[in-house]
Order: structure tokens, then C-alpha cells, then sequence
């Protein structure tokens, strides 16, 4: 059994533990726009129950694997692991996969109608933004919630623990 099949089973194992999945409606797929050298990031989601939405899985360089449902934590340890490197877009991807109130569509320069909706709601639109201050990461980015709901997200990953989110709907 290769090691990525044998995390497809762990996924495919944790989806009907926690979940209540059966394992044969599960199926895992590799995220390859935000997968790493160090880190391979998983969707996985079940083909009876298509509302019940997709679930998000990291597996860290030292073999640890994180999910969605873990939340800060997940994505505290994400981006220690994996973000060196990585641009504010791709900080704020995982940001929007791993933590529940995040959860969106980031917004980037090409989404023209994104845009449009967070100027027309009186927000200011600036792409996703990384700034490292001593020992201390942040991260500024928009996300579209609900298909119609633009919000601002900061965050700020500090050196331990999990990660500090802040979200503001923006509304006129």
C-alpha cells in the first residue's frame, strides 16, 4: 500500500467516524493548486450526499494528519509547516479551507464581480496581503460567503498555538 492510499483510507476512515459517511461514497482527491513539496492537501467528499459539502485534510511533513474540523489549530500548523515560501493568496486559501467562519471564496484581482460586490457594499478591496513582523505573520484577505456575502478576514499566526481570526462582514 503506497503512503498516499493508505492517507485516502485514513480520510475515507475519519469521514465515517466523525461523520457518518460510508466509506464507499467517500472519495478523496488531491488538491494540487495548494498542495506543497512539504504538505499534500485533500478534498474529500461524499457522492450520496452532495449538500453535506466538501472536507478539507492536510498531511504535514512529518506525516501528521490534520482536517477542516480541527480549525485554528489545523491551520496554525499548516502554514508553519508549509507557508514559507508561499504567497498571501495561498496563506489565504487555507485559511478559508480549514477555519469554519472563514469559509469562502477568496477574493483575488481577476474576480472582477467579487470586486464589484464589496465596492457596491462600501468595503475597499485589496488582494489578499502577508505582512511578517518580528515573530508574528499576518494575513488580510476578503472571502465571498453564502455566494453573496463579501467579508474581510485578518489573521494573525503567532509563533505558537492556533491561529487569531477576525471576520467582519461587509455590509452598506
Amino acid at each position: 500500500m503506497t503512503q498516499n492510499s493508505a492517507l485516502h483510507q485514513k480520510i475515507v476512515a475519519e469521514a465515517g467516524q466523525r461523520y457518518h459517511w460510508n466509506p464507499s461514497d467517500t472519495v478523496v482527491s488531491t488538491d494540487t493548486q495548494l498542495s506543497t513539496d512539504g504538505c499534500t492537501i485533500y478534498r474529500a467528499s461524499n457522492t450520496a450526499l452532495p449538500d453535506a459539502g466538501v472536507l478539507t485534510y492536510a498531511a504535514l511533513p512529518e506525516g501528521q494528519l490534520v482536517g477542516s474540523q480541527d480549525g485554528r489549530e489545523a491551520s496554525a500548523q499548516i502554514l508553519r509547516a508549509c507557508g514559507s515560501g508561499q504567497d498571501a493568496e495561498w496563506w489565504a486559501q487555507v485559511v478559508a479551507r480549514f477555519i469554519g467562519e472563514t469559509n469562502g471564496r477568496v477574493v483575488t484581482d481577476d474576480d472582477k464581480l467579487s470586486i464589484g460586490l464589496i465596492q457596491a457594499r462600501g468595503g475597499n478591496y485589496a488582494p489578499p496581503a502577508l505582512h511578517k513582523e518580528s515573530d508574528v505573520t499576518r494575513l488580510r484577505f476578503h472571502v465571498i460567503r453564502r455566494m453573496t456575502e463579501p467579508a474581510l478576514v485578518e489573521a494573525l499566526l503567532p509563533p505558537q498555538g492556533p491561529i487569531e481570526v477576525d471576520v467582519r462582514s461587509i455590509k452598506r
